[in-house]
């Protein structure tokens, strides 16, 4: 079992400070898909048992300016992110006040959408400097039991997942990832590619819509296009996995012109080739 991370530690402090901005990105990420931020569950670990308190804390890690330093009068050089900012600050207050968010496990969530279809996010501890063990890979197993046993429960059928993890799968876990999950829908993450919102920087898209292999061909015929003479875009390009796309899926992306008012582009979603084991 983890250890409680102390923020008066400064390694420890460090690793809190990450794993904030860390969410502070997926619950943007997974806002634009279309996920409540009012109805999410977190992580509590109580001995060998877990809970899931519902958390109302998570729209205000939408606060663009969250985790930035405060401005300095007369200073040329815009904010900066600080682990010694007001927001960071508020975070530990609320972590202290509530006893969430102890370990980098407990800042796993399970989200809902609109329909109620839970979608699971799952940080996955490491020894250090290691990949995820398949003893460290179990609690995704047991997600995964678990919603197959509660497969009458709606809300308890979990077959979407997000597995953020700090330094990548071993090969047993993305082997077993890759042949025994058909059926479900598991996404993974490192922290390093959560560390920023990739879609909110400098030429960043005015609209990206998300076009998924069920509606292309609606989409083609509405559009005059063929899609299977786009140009691809592979699904583990950092735009792709912001959106949760698919091979097949379609991503049609606005942006500002140089001659024009807007430009737009649609590229089609393919598999990316994997090594041969």
């Amino acid at each position: 079992m983890e250890a409680p991370l102390n923020p008066l530690l400064p390694t420890d402090r460090e690793k809190l400070w990450r794993l904030f901005l860390v969410k502070k990105t997926e619950v943007a990420m997974l806002s634009q898909r279309g996920y409540m931020l009012n109805q999410v569950a977190v992580m509590k670990i109580i001995g060998t048992s877990l809970s899931f308190p519902i958390e109302t804390w998570l729209p205000s890690l939408q606060n663009p300016r969250l985790g930035m330093s405060p401005p300095v009068e007369g200073a040329v050089e815009p904010p900066t992110l600080s682990n010694d900012s007001p927001g960071f600050q508020a975070f530990l207050q609320h972590r202290e006040e509530t006893g969430y968010y102890q370990t980098r496990q407990e800042f796993s969530s399970i989200y809902y959408d609109v329909n109620g279809k839970p979608l699971v996010v799952l940080y996955l501890a490491n020894r250090p400097g290691k990949q995820v063990s398949t003893e460290e890979f179990e609690i995704v197993n047991t997600f995964i039991q678990l919603g197959a046993q509660q497969a009458t429960q709606p809300h308890m059928r979990f077959r979407d997942f997000i597995l953020i993890t700090e330094t990548g799968l071993n090969s047993v876990n993305t082997n077993k990832l890759r042949r025994r999950t058909v059926g479900y829908n598991i996404e993974v993450f490192l922290d390093s590619e959560l560390a920023f919102a990739k879609v909110k920087h400098a030429y960043a898209p005015i609209t990206v819509e998300h076009i998924r292999k069920d509606n292309v061909a609606k989409w083609a015929q509405e559009e005059q296009i063929q899609p299977e003479k786009l140009p691809m875009q592979m699904n583990l390009d950092a735009i792709a996995k912001w959106y949760g796309a698919s091979p097949f899926d379609v991503l049609q992306t606005e942006l500002l012109g140089t001659t024009t008012d807007t430009i737009g582009y649609a590229r089609i979603i393919r598999q990316t080739p994997t090594a041969k084991q």
